[in-house]
């Protein structure tokens, strides 16, 4: 039977966006992970006919969906519901290591980038969290920045800059606009028409 049946419609809909988020952890983990266990769960998820086959689809669902509880479907087959529950547990076991790592990493990060503000006297918040705090330095882009916009402000800049630059040129920007709500540093968008001007986004 389809698992999905036993959902009502909003639950369906939820399901398909965890089945898409937990699509995304799979493929990205299955380079590093033993093959054991990514047929185990995939035969564990195909049981009860759930598709395409991820990683944690199943803990996912039962954190975002309030109607839906394991043991509420140990009636389909308890051996299947057992066996699905055991390799779930291998793997919360498997990834926790990751899991702390990925933490950890998040924080030294974030740790970097409050001391760089608080050294810079900077009043945004660097939220750009693909570029390390140690890199902060390096080349923002190959060839020079014209210049970086911002709610109708722009600014002049005509060089190459540095990831740091542009945390400054960004400051000075939000300063400027007067705006002290959105001062997170979310984006720098180039201009795909006119290469080398930057428009930048911001959040709350």
């Amino acid at each position: 039977m389809k698992l999905e049946k036993c959902y009502t419609k909003k639950c369906q809909q939820q399901i398909k966006i965890v089945r898409d988020e937990a699509q995304k952890v799979f493929d990205m983990l299955s380079g590093i992970v033993e093959d054991r266990y990514l047929e185990n769960i995939a035969e564990g998820i195909r049981i009860l006919s759930l598709e395409p086959s991820n990683l944690e689809m199943m803990t996912k669902i039962e954190r975002y969906n309030p109607c839906f509880n394991f043991s509420n479907f140990s009636i389909i087959k308890p051996s299947f519901f057992e066996k699905l529950n055991q390799e779930i547990e291998k793997l919360n076991g498997f990834f926790e290591k990751y899991r702390n790592k990925e933490e950890d990493d998040f924080d030294k990060k974030m740790d970097g980038f409050s001391k760089i503000q608080s050294f810079h006297n900077f009043m945004s918040i660097w939220s750009i969290y693909e570029i390390h705090p140690n890199k902060m330095k390096q080349p923002f882009a190959p060839d020079i920045v014209k210049e970086v916009e911002y709610e109708g402000l722009t600014v002049k800049v005509d060089k190459k800059v540095s990831w740091l630059e542009m945390w400054t040129l960004a400051d000075h920007l939000i300063r400027k606009s007067g705006d002290t709500h959105h001062v997170f540093i979310e984006s720098f968008d180039e201009d795909k028409k006119n290469p080398g001007r930057y428009k930048l986004s911001t959040g709350s």
